[in-house]
């Protein structure tokens, strides 16, 4: 009993002494509350081994009695080291143990990645020595006076317990609604806290859910989201370009063809066509954070939590941008409204949710093709389009493949044995696709807006279609899954085919870099300027809910659970399974590589990280729009030429 008290002890007091230099007053009691339930459940694999060790039961046999108290310290030691090990995982990476460090660790050469040597080995074992040192001691420490005191008491024990661990939970459900920030991060400073929300039933009795916005500049804001390193550079814009930035649900690279999707085809050539690039997801919410953050697809968690503004987003409107989006879905599931457009306007975000996906995409660009008219300022648009989505509907005139199946009732058909005709009818919805977004290109072209508008066409993840043994997206890091479309254009640039690697990552800093030239987008993004003379990305990451994938020139190493089920974690790049003991050189500077940038955005910063000069641009930055600095006017075609 001694050796439980003491690591529950030794637990409480460094949940404690790790959450107090983070300073939330307010928010001090819930740390409190926390720190003891979450001890408390760390200590019962302890108590069940020490209540079955002193059992006194016929039907209990002696050696399991023997062998539960033999592994009460065992237990114990196991804990501490655990303790130790996700707090200095958390100083120097900003995470705790998860699925992706048991990945890392049990990977050939996956603990060089996190920059181990011979002398973090010799550390560890001395640590692990005092452990176990101090374990020991602990027998001799009267500590079982108290457990002896409170045993009597022990319903009122359980009972005090129990409403600290429902208080700090209530507490934390209705923090999590109203996006308290205080309370959210001592939560994400506790090793496996469990949450608990209720935002259904908040949101039934009346308690409006906010939409707090974080203002992405704090560079001292304590969160393991260190987003962007250091306040950018970016105000004033040397250019101001008016930006359309079209996203396709579920649109696989292969449909840019010019049988199935001619308009875009055409468009493509005018442009700068990406043929080998990689969404940052094979799901919507990754897909879609990545184009907009330049981040690994693992960190929409974070930015969610804390509704964390995207650099991008928030510098066209500190810049005077009209911001218009519109969408095919929703902009609250996937929860877009609290991340990319978290600092929009609702009154800005506009979306349609009636009729067939295809019927929406044209009531969608219907508006989207009359905004710029009624603009005055550099407009940016983005619209959402929904026609590629599964069942994959379209009208008649769009049959580009008339063999295929005419209802797909996912409950009565067998996909495996329909699968091709599945897949025409994603071709002809392709093909519809490529009709909206026609429209949307001649109409830039009529009102002569391409002579100063960028605009991007991309999709937000792929779609498979059993070429792997899947339907669908959103399960492995295939091809089909990963791999979009990837077009820029931009005025008075010849259109130019690029073969080289690319990632959804690349965009915000691509984008940043016409509209403000030499600008250090290393701060705000893991990504670079694609149109940058010496562009090389020889890696790229893609992001299920589950952890992360590498993807090189020639290999995929996949660290996510869900996807490794049913299938190895290495594999080449067309994804044939290789055993990991063959982990090439690529894969092992890639989780380098990776784990330096992963750090760069999840390391606690200090609370003096910013300087002087950080703190002026901050004023600057996030100043009221009437004060703000006065936009430069819209250059002339030949300017921005």
């Amino acid at each position: 009993m001694r050796q439980i008290i003491f690591v529950w002890i030794t637990h409480c007091l460094a949940y404690i002494a790790h959450l107090l230099p983070a300073d939330y007053s307010p928010a001090l009691l819930f740390a409190a509350a926390a720190a003891i339930t979450q001890a408390t459940s760390m200590c019962l694999p302890m108590l069940a081994l020490y209540g079955l060790g002193n059992m006194q039961a016929a039907w209990i046999p002696r050696h399991v009695s023997k062998a539960s108290k033999f592994m009460v310290p065992i237990t114990g030691a196991f804990l501490l080291i655990l303790l130790y090990a996700n707090y200095t995982l958390f100083e120097m990476y900003g995470f705790f143990i998860d699925p992706f460090v048991v990945n890392i660790l049990t990977t050939p050469g996956g603990t060089a990645a996190l920059g181990a040597s011979d002398s973090v080995y010799l550390t560890i074992a001395a640590i692990v020595s005092a452990i176990v040192i101090g374990l020991y001691l602990s027998r001799f420490v009267p500590l079982d006076l108290l457990a002896h005191a409170l045993l009597p008491r022990t319903a009122v024990v359980v009972a005090t317990l129990l409403v600290i661990f429902l208080a700090q939970a209530a507490v934390y459900a209705v923090s999590e609604h109203k996006s308290y920030v205080p309370v959210l991060r001592f939560a994400d400073r506790i090793p496996w806290y469990q949450t608990v929300t209720a935002k259904s039933f908040l949101a039934d009795i009346g308690v409006e859910r906010s939409r707090e916005v974080m203002d992405y500049g704090n560079p001292s804001s304590g969160t393991k989201f260190h987003y962007p390193e250091s306040v950018p550079e970016l105000l004033p814009l040397d250019k101001r370009y008016n930006i359309v930035w079209l996203v396709a649900e579920s649109w696989r690279w292969d449909m840019l063809d010019p049988e199935i999707m001619p308009e875009t085809w055409a468009f493509a050539q005018r442009s700068q066509l990406f043929v080998n690039h990689y969404s940052t997801g094979n799901g919507t919410r990754m897909g879609v954070f990545g184009q907009f953050y330049g981040l690994n697809g693992s960190f929409w968690f974070p930015a969610l939590r804390y509704q964390r503004v995207p650099v991008l987003v928030d510098t066209l409107q500190k810049s005077g941008y009209n911001i218009q989006a519109y969408t095919s879905a929703s902009f609250t599931y996937p929860e877009f409204d609290k991340t990319v457009w978290v600092n929009v306007e609702n009154d800005r975000l506009h979306s349609v949710d009636s009729g067939m996906g295809w019927e929406r995409d044209r009531k969608n660009v219907e508006r989207l093709i009359e905004f710029p008219k009624q603009s005055s300022t550099p407009f940016f648009s983005f619209m959402f389009f929904e026609s590629t989505h599964a069942n994959y509907q379209f009208p008649k005139e769009n049959e580009v493949e008339s063999d295929y199946l005419p209802d797909f009732d996912y409950l009565a058909t067998d996909i495996e044995s329909s699968i091709g005709l599945i897949k025409n009818r994603y071709i002809n919805s392709s093909n519809h696709l490529d009709c909206q977004l026609g429209r949307v290109f001649d109409s830039l072209e009529l009102q002569g807006l391409l002579r100063d508008t960028v605009v991007i066409v991309t999709g937000d993840h792929g779609e498979e279609f059993m070429e792997n043994g899947r339907w669908g997206h959103n399960s492995t890091f295939s091809q089909q899954q990963v791999r979009v479309p990837f077009l820029l254009y931009v005025p008075g640039m010849k259109g130019t085919t690029h073969k080289a690697m690319s990632s959804h990552m690349d965009i915000p800093a691509t984008l940043l870099s016409l509209l403000k030239p030499g600008h250090n987008s290393r701060v705000y993004s893991m990504g670079d300027n694609l149109l940058s003379p010496d562009f090389d990305r020889e890696y790229a990451v893609i992001s299920d809910w589950h952890g992360d994938a590498l993807v090189t020139s020639d290999h995929k190493y996949s660290m996510s659970p869900k996807a490794n089920s049913r299938r190895t974690a290495l594999s080449t790049i067309d994804d044939k399974p290789m055993d990991q003991a063959d982990m090439p050189a690529q894969i092992h500077l890639a989780l380098s590589e990776y784990m330096a940038e992963r750090q760069r955005f999840s390391r606690p910063p200090s609370a003096t990280q910013a300087s002087a000069g950080e703190q002026l641009a901050l004023t600057a930055l996030h100043a009221e729009p009437d004060k703000a600095v006065p936009p430069p006017a819209l250059p002339s075609p030949s300017t921005d030429g």
